[in-house]
């Protein structure tokens, strides 16, 4: 029997097959700008034509936050792919308001996730929230929950929330170090001194507590989407973020 393929579906595979491409490629290009080092000094002193320097400066700048707004951008259009952009754009809200508090509150006052300052690495701000960073919890919250999925078929709704902490966890131990020393998209300093100090353990327990607690909102309006194949996709977006991260520490 053939599976009946809904008009939003027919509509989404173009745009989703190329902006998958698009994060392949940006991907690739991303690696290598993390792993040499690639910036503005070696630019200055290899590059002599000044417009093609300021274009590759400015590129390399704005690599960051397009990549992740690829990455946000996949994960989302495979979500509405599969169940619907209803549920799609419901789950995103959610995950932009948790984070978007959070993120607000912590610069304001310092909790919950703790001393901690945004560049402008990370794409336009909305108020203290750069844009990127909500971007990136989507990412980490849908791949984190699909990956338990995937894992326990059998698991409870309260069972994989839990395991989407843990695989925020896992990816935020990953990245912290590149992020706050080496990317430059955030930066923890002491309350009394403004000196640089290392990321408080606070900012790794909210990390898992705050996956945890969106992953649990985020409920399916069906056991099985019509299209399963594309919670492998969601995996693999985060498997390729945290294949970039541990490669980039190699």
């Amino acid at each position: 029997m053939l599976r009946r393929v809904s008009l939003l579906g027919l509509l989404l595979e173009p745009l989703v097959s190329i902006l998958w491409s698009l994060f392949i490629v940006w991907t690739i290009f991303i690696a290598v700008l993390w792993t040499t080092g690639l910036g503005e000094l070696q630019l200055n002193a290899w590059v002599q034509n000044l417009n093609l320097r300021h274009s590759l400066v400015l590129l390399c700048k704005l690599a960051d936050p397009i990549w992740i707004a690829l990455a946000a951008a996949c994960a989302y259009l495979s979500v509405a792919e599969t169940h619907g952009i209803d549920t799609a754009r419901r789950w995103a809200l959610i995950v932009f308001a948790v984070v978007g508090v959070m993120v607000a509150a912590s610069v304001w006052t310092r909790w919950p996730l703790g001393p901690v300052f945004y560049s402008q690495r990370l794409g336009i701000r909305l108020g203290p929230v750069p844009a990127g960073i909500p971007l990136l919890w989507l990412v980490v919250v849908l791949g984190g929950r699909a990956l338990v999925m995937r894992l326990s078929r059998r698991a409870g709704h309260g069972a994989i929330a839990i395991g989407a902490g843990f695989v925020a966890l896992v990816t935020i131990w990953n990245l912290e170090s590149l992020a706050s020393r080496t990317r430059g998209w955030w930066f923890w300093y002491s309350p009394e001194t403004r000196a640089p100090i290392a990321p408080p353990l606070q900012s790794y327990l909210t990390w898992f507590i705050a996956a945890a607690a969106i992953a649990f909102l985020l409920r399916e309006p069906k056991v099985i989407g019509s299209k399963p194949e594309h919670a492998d996709r969601l995996i693999a977006i985060l498997g390729i973020l945290n294949g970039v991260f541990l490669l980039t520490h190699i």
